[in-house]
């Protein structure tokens, strides 16, 4: 069975052209709500896969073969929103030994003055990367 393992290690929002970003989580507390869907494999929290690696505890998301072509997994923010008022990017650092594509969806009930929004970005599969998703021109028509 073939299965594509990758980690989230952070997840960020940059505010406008400053280096500034706030760090929305890290993994390192209690466990954010996640949900499961489409056949995905499973979701846990585990040490820096990284020989060596120096990034504490990540996200763990494994994908099944017998699952669907696309699968999901939810991540709800605990204690804050995404506030995409000032830049419409967020910053995601991802592990993968394997090349993929993947969409980053905004979506909940906070989002009824404004439209859900979709965009993706691309790994390469060779370790750690940062994956940015552009929110400002989203794929889904939003």
């Amino acid at each position: 069975m073939k299965k594509i393992t990758f980690f989230f290690f952070l997840l960020a929002v940059s505010f406008g052209y400053s280096q500034t970003v706030e760090v929305l989580e890290d993994f390192e507390g209690p466990a954010p709500e996640l949900a499961l869907n489409n056949g995905m494999g499973s979701a846990t929290i585990v040490d820096d896969p990284e020989t060596g690696g120096t990034r504490g505890q990540v996200l763990q998301l494994i994908t099944s073969a017998a699952g669907e072509s696309w699968q999901q997994a939810e991540l709800t923010m605990q204690n804050d929103w995404m506030d995409l008022t000032p830049s419409k990017t967020v910053i995601v650092d991802v592990y993968s030994d394997s090349p993929f594509n993947m969409l980053a969806k905004l979506a909940g009930p906070e989002t009824a003055a404004s439209p859900e929004s979709a965009t993706s970005d691309a790994h390469s599969g060779n370790g750690w990367q940062t994956l940015v998703f552009d929110f400002s021109t989203p794929e889904d028509g939003t």
